[in-house]
């Protein structure tokens, strides 16, 4: 049996994020969300609680893994990891991803995509987002590209 301290943060998570400023080594957590799809595994999985750090000074950077606030409704938040950076050009084909033309090693993918993308190339103050779970997922190949505003942290599984 959980320790009810344990049982009433995790069913707080459920209804909303539980705001936390408080350090960890050299990040700043500024929030945790438990996350309820499956289209990050198996890097996360459904169910599991993450912790949200602050950027602080550092830009988001290929690889990272964002929570972020939907461009199409900005009430909902996503978790998905930056593939494309802006000036990169983007492409999904064959069931890999490109980058300015080369193929990006991508160990954490669940089953390679199985639509294709692009080319197209990443604008000024915008990312290219996808999921690790590629066919199960919506993500920038669906959307476009999101905003750097909409940026809340970077997640830590």
């Amino acid at each position: 049996m959980r320790p009810l301290l344990l049982v009433v943060a995790v069913s707080a998570l459920t209804i909303g994020p539980l705001s936390l400023a408080v350090g960890c080594g050299r990040d700043k957590v500024i929030g945790e969300r438990l996350v309820d799809r499956s289209s990050m595994q198996p890097t996360i999985h459904d169910g599991e609680i993450v912790r949200i750090v602050d950027y602080g000074s550092r830009a988001p950077r290929r690889g990272d893994i964002v929570l972020y606030r939907f461009p199409a409704n900005p009430e909902r938040e996503f978790i998905d990891r930056i593939i494309g950076e802006p000036g990169d050009m983007v492409e999904v084909r064959d069931g890999e991803v490109l980058i300015d033309g080369k193929v990006l090693e991508e160990p954490y993918v669940q089953g390679s995509p199985d639509y294709s993308y692009g080319p197209r190339v990443v604008p000024p103050d915008y990312y290219f987002v996808l999921s690790d779970n590629r066919n199960n997922s919506n993500d920038s190949s669906d959307w476009g590209f999101l905003p750097k505003e909409n940026v809340i942290g970077r997640v830590k599984p």
